[in-house]
C-alpha cells in the first residue's frame, strides 16, 4: 500500500514539474518581442529562445500543440505553426488559416544578423498554406483573400501568380475597380477588352506592373508611349528595378520595334556608367529566343560585353554551324553544276575536291562538337561509311540501277530517258562532295 502511494506521489510530482516547465516555457515565449531563428547574431550563435520553443514543443501533446496556434501571443503562434508543419497532427487547418488571413500583427524575426517584419497572417499562409490544405481548400482561400481585400503579402502573390476562374476574376475586378494595382495586374492575365481601361491606369501607379501586364497583351497602340519612356531613361544616372520589365516586354514584340529600342539602348545616348545595366536587362530579355532573331544581339553582348552562360553559348555555335552550312551547299551545287561541263580539267577538279571534301570534314565535325565533344571520334566512322557507299552507289551500278533508287517522281512529263538522267543527277549531288572527289580521281 506505501508503495502504491508513494508511486501516486511521485507520477503526481513528475506532472506538477512537467506542466510548470511547460509553463514557464511558455511564459518565456509570450514576454518575447522578436521571432529568433535557430541561429541569431553575427556569429550565428544558437538561439536560447528557439531552443525554449523547441523544449516546449516537444512537451506538447496534439491537441495542445494546435491550441498553441491561436495562443493570445503573436511569437507563440508563430513557433507553434513553426515546428507543427511538417508533423502530421488532425485539425482542421482550413478554419485555422481562414481564421489568421485576417492577423494583421506585426512580429519581428530574426535570422543571424538579419532582422525582418512579417504579419502574423502571412507567417501562417507561407509556413502551412501547401503543407495542410487541400487545393480545394486552397483555391476557397485564395478567393476568400481577394473577396475580403485583404493586406497580407501572401494576397498581393496570389495575384502575381493567380490560377484563372470566374470567381477569382469578379473577385478580382471589384478589388482592381478600387484603384489597386496588383489587382489589375491581375485582370491583365484574362485579357479581356473591358479591364483594358483599367491596365492603362497602371503607368501612373507602377509602370513596372503595367510593363509586365502589357505582356498578355502586345498592343501597338502601346508603342508610342515605350518608345517616350525609352527615350526618358537613356539619361537616367541610376539602376531602376522597371526596366527588366520594360526589355522584356520590348523583346515580347519581337519586330523591328524590337530592335529599334534594343539599338537606343547601346547607343552612346544612354548614360556609360549605368548602360551596363540596360544591356544586362537586355540580355535576360532575349537570352531565351534562340529561333534567331535576335542573333546579333545575343552575340554581340557575348563577345562585346561577356553575357553569355552555357545554353546562350551552345546556341550560338548552333547557329553559326547552320550559317555555314547553307552556303557551303550552295558552294557545292555551283560546284556540280561546273564539275558537269568541264570534266575534262581533272587536276583542276582534284585539288578543288580536297578543299571542298576538307570543308565538309570541318564543318561536320564541329557540328558534332557543339552537341557533345565525344561525337567528334564518330567523324572518322562517318567517313569511313560515306566514301564506300558513294563510290558502290555511283560507279559500281548502272544508271537505270542508280536511278531505281530513287523514289521521287519527276513533275514533269519527260522521256523515260531523261527521267532516267535527272535521277541519276540527283543521286549525284546527293552524295556529294564523295562523288566529286571519287569520281575527279577515277581514271575513267
Amino acid at each position: 500500500m506505501k508503495k502504491k502511494i508513494s508511486f501516486i506521489f511521485l507520477l503526481t510530482a513528475c506532472i506538477a514539474i512537467f506542466a510548470q516547465t511547460k509553463e514557464s516555457l511558455l511564459e518565456q515565449l509570450r514576454q518575447a518581442n522578436t521571432f529568433e531563428n535557430e541561429h541569431i547574431g553575427d556569429g550565428g550563435q544558437k538561439s536560447n529562445l528557439y531552443a525554449a520553443a523547441q523544449e516546449l514543443v516537444n512537451l506538447c501533446n496534439d491537441s495542445e500543440l494546435v491550441k498553441l496556434l491561436s495562443d493570445k501571443s503573436p511569437v507563440v503562434k508563430c513557433y507553434a505553426a513553426c515546428f507543427v508543419q511538417d508533423k502530421n497532427l488532425k485539425a482542421d487547418w482550413y478554419q485555422i488559416l481562414l481564421k489568421e488571413t485576417s492577423d494583421y500583427e506585426e512580429v519581428y524575426f530574426e535570422n543571424y544578423d538579419l532582422i525582418s517584419t512579417m504579419l502574423v497572417g502571412d507567417y501562417f499562409l507561407k509556413t502551412l498554406f501547401d503543407k495542410k490544405l487541400t487545393k480545394d481548400e486552397q483555391y476557397k482561400i485564395k478567393l476568400e483573400l481577394i473577396k475580403k481585400q485583404s493586406k497580407l503579402s501572401f494576397a498581393k502573390k496570389m495575384l502575381h501568380d493567380q490560377e484563372k476562374s470566374n470567381e477569382l476574376y469578379e473577385a478580382t475586378r471589384k478589388w482592381a475597380l478600387t484603384g489597386n494595382a496588383d489587382a489589375i495586374f491581375s485582370l491583365a492575365k484574362y485579357k479581356k477588352e473591358q479591364d483594358l481601361h483599367l491596365i492603362e491606369l497602371l503607368k501612373d501607379k507602377d509602370k513596372g506592373l503595367f510593363f509586365k501586364a502589357c505582356l498578355y497583351n502586345l498592343s501597338a497602340s502601346h508603342k508610342p508611349f515605350l518608345k517616350e519612356y525609352m527615350f526618358s531613361i537613356m539619361a537616367e544616372k541610376y539602376r531602376n528595378s522597371e526596366r527588366d520589365d520594360f526589355y522584356k516586354l520590348i523583346a515580347a514584340y519581337h519586330d523591328n520595334f524590337s530592335k529599334e529600342i534594343f539599338d537606343m539602348a547601346f547607343s552612346n545616348k544612354v548614360n556609360k556608367d549605368i548602360q551596363k545595366y540596360h544591356l544586362e536587362s537586355i540580355y535576360e530579355a532575349i537570352k531565351g529566343y534562340q529561333d534567331g532573331f535576335y542573333y546579333d544581339y545575343i552575340k554581340k553582348l557575348q563577345t562585346e560585353y561577356n553575357f553569355s552562360d552555357d545554353k546562350v553559348i551552345d546556341y550560338l555555335r548552333k547557329i553559326e554551324t547552320t550559317r555555314l552550312i547553307f552556303p557551303y551547299v550552295i558552294l557545292n551545287l555551283l560546284l556540280f553544276i561546273l564539275y558537269k561541263f568541264t570534266k575534262k580539267l581533272k587536276k583542276l577538279h582534284r585539288i578543288i575536291s580536297i578543299v571542298d571534301n576538307l570543308l565538309f570534314v570541318l564543318i561536320l565535325g564541329y557540328g558534332f562538337y557543339i552537341t557533345n565533344p565525344l561525337l567528334v571520334i564518330l567523324l572518322p566512322c562517318v567517313l569511313l561509311v560515306a566514301y564506300p557507299i558513294s563510290w558502290g552507289l555511283n560507279r559500281e551500278l548502272t544508271d537505270e540501277e542508280l536511278a531505281s533508287l530513287v523514289t521521287l517522281k519527276c513533275p514533269f512529263p519527260f522521256k523515260e530517258k531523261n527521267i532516267i538522267k535527272q535521277k541519276v543527277a540527283f543521286a549525284h549531288f546527293a552524295f556529294f562532295p564523295f562523288y566529286y572527289l571519287l569520281d575527279s580521281w577515277s581514271k575513267a
